[in-house]
């Protein structure tokens, strides 16, 4: 564990569960991760049966591609990420998206 101290039977952090990475990838997430994501999360989208005006809530949103999409659908969308860059970034894209926030979690 390279130098680390854990308690016994406590979960060993993964790289991806550390926000700081994440938020080193805010420049090139939607370039590179959400052409992928995004074809699962439209499939998920719509394999359920949601109605505008429902709340939903995104968790992991990352730069928020999922989110922005349930929204243009009408649904009350909550984005969460552990990394502070990626919610930044779904705040930009949701003012330009023309996405209106009634509260900031």
């Amino acid at each position: 564990m390279c130098g680390q101290r854990r308690l016994r039977g406590a979960p060993v952090r993964q790289p991806d569960q550390d926000p700081q990475l994440w938020d080193n990838h805010v420049s090139v997430y939607e370039e590179v991760f959400e052409p992928l994501t995004q074809t699962f999360a439209d499939a998920a989208i719509a394999s359920l049966d949601l109605k505008p005006g429902q709340l939903v809530l995104d968790s992991g949103a990352g730069a928020g591609g999922a989110a922005l999409a349930m929204a243009s659908l009408g649904l009350h969308v909550t984005a969460i990420d552990i990394a502070p860059g990626m919610v930044g970034r779904i705040r930009i894209r949701a003012a330009a998206a023309g996405v209106k926030r009634k509260r900031m979690v």
